[in-house]
C-alpha cells in the first residue's frame, strides 16, 4: 500500500468518455483519470499529496432582487439560486487558475 492515497481524486469515467472533459491520468499513481480541477466540499484528507502551501481563496456574487412577499420573492430567489451557483464556480476556478492551484477544499 502506498503512504498516499489518490483514489478520492480518480473519477469513474472510461477512455471513450475523457475528451469533452478534459480527465487526464493521475500523476500519483497513473492508474485512473482525474479531472483538471477538483472542487471539494470536504477537508483534505491527511495522506493527500499536496504541493505548496494552501491558501484562502474567496469568491463573491452579489445580485439585486426585486422587492417581493411570500411565494412571490420565494419564485425569485429559486430562479436566480443557478445562476449565482454557475457565477460562483467560474469565480472559484478562475482564481484557482490565476493563483496556480488545481483543487480547493473545504
Amino acid at each position: 500500500v502506498p503512504p498516499y492515497d489518490c483514489r478520492m481524486c480518480h473519477t469513474p469515467a472510461t477512455d471513450a468518455a475523457v475528451e469533452p472533459f478534459g480527465l487526464t491520468p493521475c500523476a500519483m499513481c497513473g492508474a485512473a483519470l482525474v479531472p483538471s480541477v477538483l472542487l471539494a466540499t470536504i477537508e483534505p484528507p491527511p495522506n493527500l499529496p499536496s504541493v505548496g502551501a494552501g491558501r484562502l481563496i474567496e469568491a463573491r456574487v452579489c445580485r439585486a432582487k426585486k422587492n417581493a412577499k411570500g411565494d412571490v420573492n420565494a419564485t425569485i430567489v429559486s430562479e436566480a439560486l443557478p445562476f449565482l451557483e454557475f457565477d460562483l464556480h467560474r469565480q472559484l476556478t478562475h482564481r484557482l487558475r490565476i493563483a496556480g492551484m488545481n483543487a480547493a477544499f473545504g
